[in-house]
């Protein structure tokens, strides 16, 4: 152009901007992954090898933050872990084959494009694995967090603005008899 510097600044294939691998961008996954969303529905199944590298990025095809995604090692024997930020807001993991409480997370928040792998549990070097994410939907779904009070007229709840054919709790707090997963469904 005129008397600027000439050269090639980006190459676009499909609406999407190819970046130079030196570089690092925001909100573009680092592996490969195969992914079939809904985000209408606000949910996703997604499929990657692991590299074992630590805040490894993964698409997971939503276009809104996860509220909750679950995975799994489909070729080793490894716990399902389930990761979420709606408890208290910073990323919490519970494992959805036990009982025990929650852990903290030291896996970056995921954004409306990518999710984060982080640790040896779901991303240990060359495993194949899948994952689950959900994201609320008004009218639909949604995802939340209350502190019991031990009482049944006057009990804390997560508000909903339809009624649910499946609800899902957890006691996150503590490892007991009562921390086991709780499922209700209306058929």
């Amino acid at each position: 152009y005129g008397s600027e510097d000439t050269g090639l600044l980006r190459i676009d294939v499909d609406g999407k901007q190819l970046v130079d691998s030196n570089v690092t961008a925001p909100n573009v996954p680092s592996i490969a992954s195969t992914v079939r969303a809904n985000p209408t529905a606000g949910f996703s199944i997604v499929s990657w090898q692991s590299r074992g590298t630590n805040n490894d990025s993964v698409a997971h095809g939503l276009n809104k933050k996860p509220d909750l995604w679950i995975m799994k090692s489909r070729s080793a024997a490894k716990d399902w872990y389930v990761y979420t930020d709606v408890i208290d807001g910073s990323i919490d993991y519970v494992v959805l084959n036990d009982s025990d409480s929650k852990n903290n997370s030291s896996s970056t928040a995921p954004t409306s494009n990518v999710f984060h792998v982080y640790g040896s549990v779901v991303n240990s070097s060359n495993e194949d694995l899948i994952g689950y994410f959900f994201n609320s939907v008004e009218g639909y779904s949604a995802f939340g967090s209350y502190i019991g009070n031990g009482s049944t007229t006057n009990g804390s709840f997560v508000f909903l603005d339809f009624t649910p054919a499946l609800v899902i709790i957890k006691n996150t707090e503590s490892s007991s008899a009562y921390s086991s997963w709780g499922m209700w469904d209306s058929a």
